[in-house]
């Protein structure tokens, strides 16, 4: 288990926010893994499946209400998650900051650092960054040069390494509508296409984005193996899920979005796991899942570079004989 200890040693009274599942999961998990904090209050501005996972309450607060729990908690410390499409954290650490509240603030990622803590054409960053590796400290270095920054690991990763389904695969695939023998080829997008002008991290930089990444992901597909599969898409928050059900309806296969499933049990139960540069993946292969990551007509570098996070694949061919592969491997204990 994670040493607690690379958290910084926070106590007292904390107030927790986050709003992307990057940030979300690992501070609940946090949370969950650490007895010695009892008081806090937990706050979202999202809704997500997988808060029943850790039984932590978590309040959809009211957005405008950052000073008042800053004032009426009287916290000791506030910790937030990063997102890059959502300002709720940015704005709670300007409003515990004002009151001279000691912040800390977790970034999930290798990429998109800046976006994560500008608002209204202003950067505000919290006292102290707590990242994953120290590639993460690096790339944070290069952007915050004066902030002070802490390599604490992804609780969520330690928390799920032992966690297993409470609901067998035959029960899954038949809620879904399926019978015993389909295959789920899982394709986690990052919403790269939502990248804003002030985010180099877009289609501009890449040379793709999860738009194109899924139309070469149809051309991949097996056709003499169409019957044994169904392509599943766990969409990120940010998406837009108008844009894949066009492509999707376009497409003559059977696809479905998996928005509904219980995301660890949809990647443990999968096949194969398709995607960039999503968290998804790593949390796939913690679960033991099958995962490639898709850099046809990458243009930039790999942030996953040396991760050893997947199978990047950079042609159609290479990308086909994988999915056939994992489609027609033995099933396992699973």
């Amino acid at each position: 288990m994670k040493d607690l200890s690379l958290l910084p040693n926070i106590s007292g009274k904390g107030v927790f926010v986050f709003s992307d599942p990057g940030g979300a999961k690992p501070i609940l998990a946090y949370l969950k893994l650490n007895n010695k904090l009892q008081n806090f209050k937990v706050l979202s501005d999202r809704s997500y499946d997988f808060y029943s996972d850790f039984d932590i309450p978590v309040t959809i607060y009211a957005e405008g209400d950052e000073s008042k729990y800053a004032d009426t908690f009287d916290a000791d410390f506030l910790f937030t998650g990063t997102s890059v499409n959502s300002s709720i954290e940015v704005k709670f650490i300007k409003a515990f900051k004002k009151r001279k509240i000691k912040t800390y603030s977790f970034i999930d990622h290798y990429t998109r650092i800046l976006p994560r803590y500008e608002w209204d054409g202003d950067y505000i960053f919290s006292d102290v960054i707590c990242v994953v590796d120290e590639v993460a400290k690096k790339m944070v270095r290069l952007e915050i040069p004066n902030v002070d920054i802490l390599v604490s690991g992804n609780y969520f990763h330690e928390y799920i390494r032992n966690w297993i389904p409470v609901m067998s695969k035959r029960l899954f695939l038949h809620n879904l509508g399926y019978t015993d023998s389909k295959k789920i080829i899982l394709f986690a997008p990052d919403p790269i296409s939502r990248a804003n002008h002030l985010d180099r991290y877009g289609k501009s930089e890449y040379g793709f984005d999860e738009y194109t990444v899924f139309k070469n992901l149809l051309k991949a597909l097996p056709i003499e193996a169409k019957s044994e599969y169904v392509v599943m898409i766990k969409m990120h928050p940010n998406q837009d899920k108008d844009t894949f059900l066009s492509l999707i309806k376009d497409s003559g296969m059977e696809i479905a979005i998996g928005d509904d499933c219980h995301t660890l049990t949809l990647l443990y139960y999968s096949s194969v796991i398709i995607g960039m540069f999503s968290n998804i993946l790593i949390e796939g292969m913690i679960l033991g899942a099958n995962v490639i990551r898709c850099l046809i007509d990458l243009k930039s570098s790999d942030p996953f570079e040396g991760k050893n996070i997947g199978i990047p694949v950079y042609d159609l061919n290479h990308m086909k004989h994988l999915i056939l592969k994992y489609l027609t491997e033995q099933e396992n204990s699973k």
